[in-house]
């Protein structure tokens, strides 16, 4: 299986000898998760940006936010927020990591929106 790291963005393979103290292997960091968790919120921060082409991150995080507060994390325009908290799970408990894994998703998913619509 293939994780991620949330510190440096490396991505590995687990170690079959320690699968219980999985850490980069570039920075020796314990934020990691499964990389195809990383792969669904990008799809999911992809969907939303579709959804609302205008919206900057701090919008989306609002109306996300407002909304899953009124609707539950069931309705699909909460969709964004629920991948990110169900995929990346305790990982983001860290803020300095949570902001800056937001960002990037956020920017990865919008570069592949722009590749899509230049391919």
């Amino acid at each position: 299986m293939f994780y991620r790291c949330l510190a440096c963005k490396h991505e590995f393979e687990e170690r079959i000898e320690s699968p219980k103290r999985r850490q980069c292997s570039q920075c020796g960091r314990r934020r990691t998760i499964e990389a195809y968790k990383y792969r669904n919120a990008i799809d999911a921060a992809k969907d939303f940006r579709r959804s609302f082409p205008s919206a900057t991150l701090e919008q989306a995080i609002d109306a996300i936010d407002s909304l899953r507060s009124v609707l539950g994390t069931a309705s699909p325009a909460a969709s964004l927020a629920s991948a990110l908290a169900g995929e990346l799970g305790d990982a983001i408990l860290d803020p300095f990591i949570a902001t800056r894994v937001c960002w990037d998703i956020w920017q990865q998913a919008g570069q592949e929106l722009k590749q899509e619509k230049q391919g």
